[in-house]
């Protein structure tokens, strides 16, 4: 089975800052390939283990959401090598508004 006939939503190649962390949001990171369900965030700066619990910030264009999600795919790549394999975690949101879905959506 091929990795795109799993998935649940669509995801868009989009590119939008976000802060996440655990128990608070306190790092930087970019969420791409966005879809209603979650996301990926591109970072190497801190990655947590598989089925970590976290929590996203994300900044719309008039609100901020706070949403929590599990980490589903984690990938901590050494620096020299990000340009080859994509460093950060696959993101599960398990609790979001309907507005931040929504927002997620329209993207």
């Amino acid at each position: 089975m091929s990795g795109g006939k799993r998935r649940r939503n669509q995801r868009k190649f989009r590119r939008i800052l976000v802060r996440y962390g655990s128990p608070r949001p306190r790092h930087k990171a970019f969420a791409i390939q966005i879809s209603q369900g979650g996301f990926f965030l591109s970072t190497n700066e801190f990655v947590y283990a598989r089925d970590s619990s976290i929590v996203i910030e994300i900044t719309g264009p008039e609100e901020t959401w706070v949403v929590t999600g599990i980490v589903r795919h984690a990938v901590k790549v050494h620096p020299s090598m990000a340009r080859f394999a994509k460093p950060g975690m696959g993101i599960e949101m398990t609790q979001a508004p309907p507005a931040c879905r929504e927002y997620l959506a329209s993207l």
